[in-house]
């Protein structure tokens, strides 16, 4: 199962792919963006409370420029 958050249709609509991820991938990565996504409300609890262990202040770093303004 490959997505990308970004494409109009999922914009559009999300509810499909939310639900299938629910079903099939409640811990999500996806390889094109680099993020793992969590769609299982228990799982975003649990890890909100833990957030040390589940912290995201280490992660890569972004792979593209940010516009210069």
């Amino acid at each position: 199962m490959e997505f990308d958050p970004f494409e109009k249709a999922v914009i559009d609509n999300p509810f499909p792919i939310c639900r299938l991820m629910r079903q099939e991938k409640p811990v999500y990565f996806n390889e094109q963006r680099g993020f793992y996504a969590l769609s299982r409300y228990q799982d975003v609890v649990e890890t909100n409370r833990d957030w040390q262990t589940y912290s995201s202040a280490y992660g890569r770093p972004r792979q593209y420029r940010q516009p210069l303004l």
